[in-house]
């Protein structure tokens, strides 16, 4: 998982590069020893360095606390999880969150797409296609 990219850097790489990277993998996978233990329920909350298997926390210099996992995420736990996420912490009115959804799901295909180089940041702008476009 951490050394995967051909179009983009990996994920060990960019953490390794740059101290202050975070990594946060969304699947619909069940987590299975030794990933479990980077097992979180919600964005923003990342697994103590020190419940990191060791395997996982020497594949790279200091990324240990700073890689987290939601598995056993569907689509629709997904879109509940975002709506929440956009409502309470970031305080989007109420009347707005689906618009902010089709962007953030739209900017989500362009990184996987290799925007930006797949970063995300605040500079960073949606593409023009329409999200209509896309498969979703």
């Amino acid at each position: 998982m951490l050394k995967h990219g051909e179009h983009r850097k990996s994920a060990i790489k960019r953490l390794e590069e740059d101290p202050n990277a975070r990594y946060l993998l969304v699947t619909s996978a069940a987590l299975n020893d030794p990933v479990s233990y980077l097992g979180v329920r919600h964005a923003g909350t990342w697994p103590a360095a020190s419940k990191v298997p060791q395997k996982i926390a020497t594949a790279g210099t200091n990324i240990a606390g700073r890689l987290a996992i939601i598995g056993g995420e569907d689509d629709e736990r997904l879109k509940t999880d975002i709506k929440t996420l956009l409502l309470e912490r970031l305080r989007v009115p109420r009347a707005c969150w689906e618009d902010c959804l089709v962007v953030l799901r739209e900017a989500a295909w362009d990184r996987m797409g290799g925007l930006d180089d797949g970063l995300w940041t605040r500079a960073s702008k949606p593409s023009k296609s329409s999200p209509s476009t896309r498969a979703t």
